[in-house]
Formats: C-alpha cells, structure tokens, sequence
C-alpha cells in the first residue's frame, strides 16, 4: 500500500520547533502527510495574511468539532472551525488557526480542533492518471464569499456530508433489521474520534444502493451546531454520513504546468495541495502532562494520517513523547486512499497476467534460478551456498529462528555490506528518500547514497560533498560503470519478516529492479545485490507473512 501510493505522494522534508519554538535540523521530520504551519498563513514580513479560517465537514462536527456559527468560513458554506497547525510554544501547548482567522496556541489534548491534511503530490503521476482514466484528479474553479478564485483537486475518499432526516431513517430502518438485503459492510472502518480516555472510537462502513456511508454515534458536547443542510447537530444521535471525494485546495496553482492549468508558469514539479475544509477531529496529542507532547514527531495527528507508531518513537534530537499512539495497522492513508489503490492493484494484476501468458516458459524458468548442480550444492556449507548466490548477483532471502547467525553469516563474507533495520516505526523516507518542501529538493535515503558513492570516484564523491543533488547526476554514470565490476555491493535488509506489510511494500521496487523510488526514481550500481533476513511465522510471534509478489522476487529463499 505504501508504496503505491507513493506513485502519487511525494516523502516531504518538514522544518519543525523544539519546546523553545526554535528551528533546529534535528527536528525536521519527513512525511507523506502532514499539517501545515503558521507560515502558510504570515506574509514576509511577519504580518497575517488577508485569510479566511475553514469549515468543518459535517463527518468532523458529528465527531466534536467545534463551530462558530457567527463566521463565514473560507469555503462559503456555515460556520468556521479551528485547526490545527505544526510548531510549538511549549511543552504542552501548540498553534491553531482560530475561528477568528489569527494564529493563537491552545493545549495539546484538546478533542474539539480539526485536522486539515496537507501532502505534496507527484505532478507526472497526477497528469499521466488524469490522461488514463476520465475524472480521475478532477480539477474544479471555485469563487469563495469574498469573490476570490481557488482551484481544488479531488483524491481519495472520506466520510464528509450528512445524508438528511429522511435518508438517516431509511439507512437505520435497514440498519435494524436481522436481515438485510440492500445494505452490507464493506469490512472498513474510520477513525472516527479519540475519546476523553484516549480510546480510540472507530466507525464501520456500508454499501447502499451503489453508495457508500458511515454510520457513527454523534459525539458533541457544545450547543447550536449544525449540519450543511441546516439540520442540528444532537449529541448522542446515530447518523450516517456520506463517503465522498476528498477535496484539495491547490496552494500553488499559479505555477502548475499547462497541462493542469493553462495559464500556468510551469515552474512548480510538485503540487502542494490541503484538504479544503476540516475533515477530521483528533487531540494534537491527548496527554497533556507528557513533556513534549507538542512536538510534531511524537504527535498522535502526525501517527495517525502516516499510519505509523509514535509511541516512544526512537528519535536522534532524544525528544520523545511515549503516548502518541500506534496507528501501525492503520490510518488516513489506508482510509483515505485504500480503494484508489486496491483498484490500481487489480489493474496492474490483469497487466501481469498478460504479460505471464504471453511469456510463460521464460517467466518460470526465471523463478529462483539456480545455477549450482544438485550434487556440487550437496556438499556446500550454508556460507558457501549463500555466497554462490551473492557473487552470481541473485537476490536472496534468509529465513530462520533467532540466533542461528543469518545476519552473522552475510557480515563474515561480506564486511562493507550496507545495513539496514527494518521496523514498524520506521518512516518510508529510510527506504525511498524523501524532498524538501521548501527547496524541492530531492533527498535520497542513506543506504543508496552509501551504495552509489561506493562505485563512484574520487571526483564524484567530491561532487556530492558540495551537493547531494549530484548524487543524481552521477547515478546513471555509476550504474554503467559499475556493469563491469566485479566485486559485490551488498545490501541488508533485515527483519523483512518481522514489519508489517506496509513497511515490506517499500522495498519492493527495491528488490525487484535495484532503483529507490525518489521522484523520477534513482538506479542502484547495477552491481548491487539485495540480501534479506527474517523469521518465519512458527519462530516468531511478530513475524508477517511476505506478499506473494514480493517473495516472488527473491531469486532464492534460503531456510
């Protein structure tokens, strides 16, 4: 899932604040999405920009979101909310934009303030998906209250609008029934809230008539709230809620190339885009006596739109805050964006399968290809097997118990190998690289700059030295020069079967054809071979099972 989706997100290097609200390198962060900071909405010279706070979708106000009925909101449409915003003040407070359209800061386990997302998307995925499939990234011009022009994108889905009285009565008639014919869970659900107790409440989704909703318990502790048909939010109401498109407004549109807007600068490479209103309801992070809960990194928001584990999340600034929350199985990404990509899967499965009929013999005479005779292999200690392997440039899985020396054996044959730890709270850029929003500048993972400065020469390590962004320049350079090498590069990744299936996907195009997925992506010297360790299932009781198409392509799998 992860990395699909990364086709289409872009890894974005963020500038955060320690507890004094000073930026500092150690506290930059890189993630797929993100909220935004208070410099969206400053001028430069520090001065608040002419701007308008956001509604909140009625999905978010049927889950605690507060609503100042007395505002127009940004959108047009009822009422503002406030939301949430990155950079501390202290240990225990953090910025929102308030109601009142300023900047201000308010405590960080406060339930009642709205996520806005923000993430960076890929431009080429964008218009190459839009020239695929019609509607797909559907672009719309939109006039707010104030006659000003903004342009919005939609992608993924989301829980959003209140269906109204009379569809409410229709879904729970059929709802209560011990059997139903027409409406049916789908099997997900969505983060609906995080209770005063800090548990999580989540909300279940069914299919109606072609339709898709969410049927939640409102939760809203405030008066005189309403939904955008008018009708009042009323704690403790069972109501459903519609799956619709999300929408995104484009903050740079002006520079988009002509292919999404025609009188476009064509400067911009990325799209940086936030969803239009506030579509969720979640604390910042819901201890207050934690010290540094206000942090980004430890943040429960930042958890649960990565789908990662904050919880104690190892961090090298030593900063942790030990109960963000562990979103590991889940997330806004799965929730969001889950059926954009499972229907993608299915599509470039009917690719695959053509491609295997059509080529058949080849593909099963390239399933785990061994080039040793039976009898040779027979008298070969495991070290010397494995390292047949390597040195014929196979990729190779180690499976086996703890302790019984896969992770020693590969080290004693090769010293200068390149180590990798995989685990649950690892964020996608040590794998796939990640980019600065600032400068738009790519930045690839340690592992594959390790990797191709090892074939470079003296020049060109000099060169990367004065700027990373030459690592990409010699890259291709490397990758042919390195065709001829003898020597091996080696690459560890280890615990593959220890992390969960999101954190295996990010090294699938890594195993597969030796490139780091970073923008247009990056080759690895073509002399480099991958080398992957874990536990099966009957040793472990953390071990996953491999995805088929991942453990299909190890050349060989050693237990």
């Amino acid at each position: 899932m992860m990395n699909e989706i990364m086709k289409f997100i872009r890894p974005t290097v963020l500038e955060n604040t320690d507890s004094t609200g000073k930026y500092t390198k150690t506290f930059r962060t890189t993630d797929l999405i993100y909220i935004e900071d208070d410099s969206v909405y400053l001028d430069g010279h520090g001065n608040y920009k002419n701007t308008k706070a956001t509604s909140a979708t009625d999905w978010a106000l049927a889950n605690w979101a507060e609503q100042y009925a007395e505002n127009v909101s940004s959108t047009g449409k009822y009422g503002t909310t406030n939301t949430w915003l990155r950079n501390a003040f202290n240990s225990t407070c953090v910025n929102i934009l308030n109601s009142q359209n300023r900047v201000s800061f308010y405590k960080t386990y406060n339930t009642h303030r709205t996520v806005r997302p923000a993430m960076t998307l890929d431009i080429s995925a964008v218009i190459a998906e839009r020239k695929k499939k019609s509607g797909e990234f559907k672009i719309d011009s939109v006039k707010d209250p104030y006659n000003n022009v903004y342009h919005t994108i939609e992608f993924g889905q989301y829980p959003k609008t209140y269906v109204g009285e009379d569809l409410n009565k229709e879904l729970e008639d059929e709802f209560i029934k011990t059997i139903s014919h027409k409406l049916g869970p789908t099997g997900k659900t969505y983060l609906a809230r995080i209770d005063e107790n800090e548990d999580k409440i989540y909300a279940k989704e069914y299919k109606y008539n072609g339709e898709k909703y969410v049927r939640v318990e409102v939760a809203a502790d405030y008066e005189n709230a309403w939904f955008e048909n008018g009708e009042a939010v009323i704690d403790g109401a069972n109501v459903w809620i519609k799956v619709e498109p999300i929408t995104w407004k484009i903050r740079n549109w002006d520079k988009l190339p002509k292919e999404l807007n025609p009188q476009g600068s064509g400067e911009a490479t990325v799209m940086q885009v936030v969803s239009e209103e506030g579509i969720a309801t979640l604390p910042f992070y819901p201890n207050y006596e934690d010290e540094n809960s206000s942090l980004w990194q430890n943040s429960t928001i930042r958890g649960y739109l990565n789908g990662a584990n904050v919880n104690s999340l190892f961090c090298l600034n030593g900063f942790t805050a030990p109960n963000g929350g562990d979103f590991s199985d889940g997330g806004f990404i799965e929730e969001a964006f889950g059926d954009f990509i499972k229907s993608h899967q299915s599509e470039d499965t009917t690719e695959n399968l053509k491609e295997y009929i059509g080529n058949k013999k080849s593909r099963l005479a390239q399933l785990n290809p061994d080039d040793t005779t039976e009898s040779d292999r027979r008298q070969m200690t495991d070290k010397e097997l494995i390292q047949s392997w390597v040195d014929a440039g196979r990729s190779v899985l180690l499976r086996g118990p703890s302790g019984i020396g896969k992770t020693e054996k590969l080290k004693e044959l090769y010293p200068d190998l390149i180590y990798l730890k995989l685990t649950n709270n690892m964020f996608p850029e040590k794998v796939v690289g990640s980019m600065n929003l600032q400068t738009g500048q790519s930045i690839p993972p340690d592992f594959a700059k390790q990797a191709i400065l090892s074939c470079a020469t003296d020049e060109e390590k000099a060169l990367v030295e004065k700027n990373i962004q030459n690592l990409y320049k010699i890259a291709d350079d490397v990758y042919e020069r390195s065709k001829t090498a003898e020597g091996k590069v080696v690459i560890m990744l280890d615990e593959l079967l220890n992390v969960k299936p999101a954190v295996q996907s990010l090294v699938y195009t890594l195993v597969l054809n030796k490139i780091v997925e970073n923008g247009n992506g990056m080759k690895l010297p073509a002399n480099t071979v991958i080398v992957a360790t874990g536990n099966q299932k009957k040793y472990s009781s953390v071990a996953e099972d491999l995805a088929e198409p991942l453990e299909k392509r190890f050349d060989h799998i050693y237990d």
